[in-house]
């Protein structure tokens, strides 16, 4: 009875109770914790002078896009930029990056301020696509101290229309240049034709040197002055004192003479044509300085950024030094082109002008060709790498303007000059 009773109720869909469930297990896992941070930005400090400091800092924040993981101090110095210069360089800690003008980074390297980018094999793509003078001012003993902020050159600009009144081509000598001016006095276009500034300078008397160097001529002699330079010498000596071609008030700038065709030359750096084709569209060319026979040259100089012997993070140093002065991580040279196309700043790279946006834009204010063929005939201002430079240079200066002024000899002035770079060297090297 018992078993049926079962197998009815089971039919009847009645079943047996179920067991009472297990107890659940108490979770031993640990919380998740909230998603850290990323990391703060490091740090790097670029010194440099005070030149529109609203368009560097648009490179450094295009910098710093491309580098999420830095930001850039840009600190300026506003005045006595050499000793502020060497104070950041050899601070603990240092700045990473310094921007520093050619007089400067001898003494610096050679005081071991400054750190190599690493051997020029290592840079070969980017410095031959240099102009040979800025090459020259990057690299030294087979190591790039820098990379070129921009490369400019001197060159004879002059004013088409006063020209024309003149009825004369274009000269390529100086003697060429002195009786074209005196024309124009005797006619009353101008009262002096060729206007220069020759003041004692912090940095090198780049007129000067444009000069010597567009008659083949040098400073370092060993065996007595260059005949070439002294004849530049006496020239300036006649046209500031005899001729009256210069305009004597050569201590004040030049460039707002010229913008107000109070002269028909200048010899001035090739930036200079932008704004003075703004000033008044398409009033100026561009050619070579005349020489003593013939132009042969002229002088060039590089701003450069270059790396701290202490930075304190050298890798990333060097990172921002390439994408401020030199290819950048597309490899276009894209801050050569800025600075080219706001300020007129001459790229150090031939490419660069090469590009034909970038030759329409130069024409609008200067001949891309003139220009070219100025540029590859540039050198730099010798013994530029000299730690004793700017002592040398600032005696030559003084030297300079004592012969102009008939306190002294051509070549008296540049004999002493050099008696003065040689006692230089031997202090140095003891």
């Amino acid at each position: 009875m018992g078993l049926g009773a079962a197998l009815t109720l089971a039919a009847c869909g009645d079943a047996a109770p179920d067991a009472p469930p297990a107890p659940t297990a108490i979770s031993t896992a640990r919380p998740t914790a909230p998603p850290s941070a990323p990391p703060a930005p490091a740090q790097l400090r670029l010194l440099g002078w005070p030149f529109r400091p609203d368009l560097v800092r648009q490179r450094l924040d295009d910098f710093e896009r491309y580098r999420g993981d830095l930001r850039v101090l840009h600190e300026q110095a506003q005045q006595d930029y050499p000793a502020r210069a060497l104070e950041a360089l050899t601070r603990r800690p240092s700045v990473d990056v310094v921007q520093a003008r050619d007089g400067l980074v001898g003494a610096w390297w050679s005081g071991r301020a400054l750190q190599s980018l690493g051997a020029e094999d290592t840079w070969r793509v980017v410095l031959d696509a240099m102009w040979p003078h800025a090459r020259q001012a990057v690299t030294l003993g087979g190591q790039v101290v820098g990379l070129p902020y921009y490369a400019d050159v001197m060159l004879l600009a002059y004013n088409r229309r006063l020209l024309d009144r003149v009825g004369a081509p274009v000269p390529d000598t100086l003697e060429a240049l002195t009786e074209l001016c005196r024309n124009a006095a005797r006619r009353q276009i101008v009262e002096f034709g060729i206007s220069l500034n020759l003041a004692p300078k912090v940095f090198t008397n780049l007129p000067w040197w444009g000069l010597v160097y567009a008659s083949g001529g040098r400073l370092a002699a060993a065996d007595g002055p260059d005949p070439a330079a002294v004849a530049v010498l006496e020239w300036l000596r006649d046209a500031t004192a005899v001729s009256n071609v210069v305009d004597p008030d050569f201590g004040s700038a030049t460039y707002d003479a010229l913008a107000r065709e109070q002269h028909i030359f200048g010899i001035v750096g090739a930036h200079v044509l932008r704004r003075l084709n703004q000033a008044l569209p398409g009033a100026f060319g561009v050619a070579p300085i005349p020489g003593i026979a013939a132009p042969l040259g002229t002088v060039a100089w590089t701003p450069l950024y270059a790396v701290a012997a202490n930075a304190p993070r050298p890798a990333d140093a060097v990172d921002l030094v390439s994408y401020l002065g030199g290819p950048g991580p597309a490899g276009d040279y894209a801050s050569s082109a800025f600075w080219l196309r706001q300020e007129g700043l001459i790229p150090a790279y031939r490419p660069v002008l090469e590009r034909a946006e970038v030759s329409d834009d130069l024409a609008g204010w200067v001949d891309p060709s003139a220009l070219t063929s100025i540029l590859a005939a540039a050198r730099p201002v010798e013994r530029v790498w000299e730690r004793w430079f700017l002592t040398w240079e600032h005696e030559l200066q003084a030297q300079v303007q004592a012969a102009i002024f008939g306190r002294q000899s051509a070549e008296g002035a540049l004999a002493a000059a050099e008696t003065v770079a040689r006692q230089l060297a031997l202090d140095t090297t003891g």
